[in-house]
């Protein structure tokens, strides 16, 4: 495996590279993130502070490819109470709460349904079309 710095092509804040590396053999970069613990979380939801931990978890997301290869994104993300919303998914500019994808891909995949049919788009970025669905309507 290859031992190329993958963490110039991300630009996260609130969250911190644990660890990063090419996987020559199936052409994915993978990058595990953990949450930034100098920053108070904050609730998905109202956006208010909630320093409360409910719980933390691990998910893997897709990100647009880097130089050709896909790129899987783990990430451990945090439940936490806030006092409005109670137990709730922190956060994160990165994702939003309960996706597949990054933003970075969805913004990409609305911009490409502008020009072509959900289907041409799926072909073209390898994705579901229920992923490409679920980035439309949640864009609007």
């Amino acid at each position: 495996m290859s031992k190329i710095q993958f963490i110039v092509f991300f630009r996260f804040c609130r969250v911190e590279v644990m660890d990063q590396y090419f996987d020559t053999s199936k052409n994915t970069v993978h990058v595990q993130l953990k949450p930034d613990e100098r920053f108070t979380p904050i609730c998905s939801k109202c956006k208010q502070k909630a320093p409360d931990i409910h719980s933390s978890h691990k998910r893997s997301v897709s990100d647009l490819s880097i130089l050709g290869a896909e790129t899987v994104i783990s990430i451990i993300y945090r439940r936490v109470r806030c006092t409005q919303c109670g137990a709730i998914v922190e956060a994160l500019p990165l994702i939003d709460p309960y996706k597949r994808v990054t933003r970075r891909p969805a913004c990409y995949i609305l911009q490409l349904c502008q020009y072509m049919t959900n289907k041409e788009v799926a072909q073209h970025r390898e994705y579901f079309s229920l992923i490409i669905k679920d980035a439309f309507l949640n864009s609007t």
